[in-house]
């Protein structure tokens, strides 16, 4: 057995009392060799820095002080070039493993034309307001990269009514499920009275029937309300009713929402009409036609139903398509479900969320036209909506 192996063995705690005698004799002799050695090269240079000139000490002192620095320069160098590394190199590696909200490429501008200024966080908020979040338009995004994906999201809205604007911001981790835009507080109350739908009549939040709270307003004040169709409709007869109420000023279809898996999706899902304020964001036109209402502006499209049934897959298309940022952004959503369900049983538009004047809500609903009303907002008038509505 080598003297290696019977020190490994020591180590291990498996020699033998002889054994271990004689390698802690062996360790006791190469312990006062290394105190002899030690004590000699210390002779020897205590001899060398009395006998040697002073010049000489002084260009030996030169030297080791030329060695320090180059040492430190490189020790230097290398701390850089790890940490350089780290951000140019580990990181971006790492962001790119999970959803990447600066990605670009797939924009177009108002002239149908490619816009690098789009992003993917533009695009996936646009899509994602317009498909669960009524009542809010997405203008401005940034997503500034704070290292290996986490980002500083910074985000403003603009309320459809008042014309009100929101600043969200916080950190967005990429690698996280999230929830930044929610369904639950804006649709809710169209799932609620589906729910119940026929039977009772729904009523608002302060307990009288809807219709009789209406008809108790004043004539001008101004109602921003859910309202439930007796039965579902297809998008033609969704844009049929609307040119119904069309003519009657300031009554305003903004936002559909379309029959899927309630026992799988929370809330529901659907798309802005022509009557919500609307921005020019939007991907590919040949790949989602319609995703914006800007295209059919600028293609001169007559409005229909057609282009709504059109509009509404594009945008549940594009966020099908967009795994990454329904997780990140819109936890608990399934997209990819809703359009199997969509094309199974076609578009089936339930309710949607319109303004008018308490009387024009009245007169719908004693018309049959709707069967249940949650009122979400009264102001005293159409006017006093002062950067909203009748500013656009």
């Amino acid at each position: 057995m080598t003297f290696r192996e019977l020190l490994d063995k020591y180590r291990a705690g498996q020699a033998s009392e002889e054994e271990r005698a004689l390698v802690e004799a062996e360790l006791e002799k190469s312990e006062a060799i290394a105190d002899y050695l030690a004590e000699q090269v210390e002779d020897a240079l205590g001899a060398a820095e009395t006998q040697a000139p002073a010049g000489e000490v002084r260009h030996i002192q030169k030297k080791v002080n030329r060695r320090l620095r180059r040492t430190a320069v490189w020790a230097a160098c290398i701390v850089l070039a790890a940490l350089l590394g780290v951000r140019f190199v580990v990181s971006p590696l790492v962001s790119s493993l999970y959803y990447q909200p600066n990605e670009k490429g797939f924009g177009t501008g108002i002239e149908g034309e490619p816009d690098p200024e789009y992003d993917a966080i533009t695009l996936d908020l646009t899509a994602l307001y317009s498909l669960i979040a009524p009542g809010d338009t997405v203008n401005s995004v940034t997503a500034q990269p704070e290292g290996f994906g986490r980002y500083t999201l910074t985000y403003e809205l603009q309320d459809w009514l008042t014309g009100e604007t929101e600043q969200i911001t916080g950190t967005l981790d990429a690698s996280k499920n999230g929830g930044w835009v929610r369904s639950s507080g804006s649709n809710y109350a169209l799932a609620t009275i589906d729910s119940m739908s026929g039977a009772s009549r729904e009523t608002s939040s302060t307990g009288q029937p809807a219709a009789d709270y209406l008809a108790e307003l004043p004539a001008t004040s101004y109602v921003a309300a859910w309202v439930h169709f007796p039965r579902d409709l297809s998008p033609e007869e969704l844009f049929a009713l609307e040119e119904r109420y069309n003519w009657k000023e300031g009554f305003t279809f903004l936002w559909a929402g379309v029959r899927s898996d309630e026992e799988r999706l929370p809330g529901f899902v659907g798309f802005t009409m022509r009557g919500a304020p609307i921005n020019s964001i939007a991907p590919s036109g040949e790949d989602y036609p319609m995703f914006s209402f800007y295209q059919m502006y600028r293609e001169g499209s007559v409005p229909s139903g057609q282009l709504y049934e059109q509009h509404f897959l594009s945008l549940l298309s594009f966020a099908a398509g967009r795994q990454e940022a329904e997780d990140t952004l819109a936890w608990g959503q399934d997209f990819s479900a809703v359009l199997d369900y969509v094309e199974e049983h076609g578009i089936q538009v339930c309710g949607a969320l319109v303004y008018a004047e308490a009387p024009d809500l009245v007169q719908m609903w004693e018309s049959g036209d709707i069967d249940g009303i949650s009122i979400a907002t009264v102001l005293p008038s159409r006017y006093s909506a002062e950067g909203g509505q009748y500013s656009w």
